[in-house]
């Protein structure tokens, strides 16, 4: 049993893997998250000035 080397990883768990797509991504956060998620981009509209980065943000 010693003597035999490791057997490798299975390759049937990458072929299905490569042929399946990944899964759907989870379902949207709660509104909570949203909100705070929007807080944060608020707080830095207002600590730096209106300038190209915003322009960019908005078109």
């Amino acid at each position: 049993m010693a003597t035999e080397p490791p057997a490798p990883p299975p390759p049937a768990i990458t072929a299905p893997s490569a042929s399946v797509p990944p899964p759907p991504p989870p379902p949207p956060p709660p509104t909570t998250t949203t909100s705070t998620s929007v807080t944060p981009v608020g707080a830095t509209n207002d600590d730096k000035p209106p300038s190209e980065y915003t322009l960019w943000q908005i078109g």
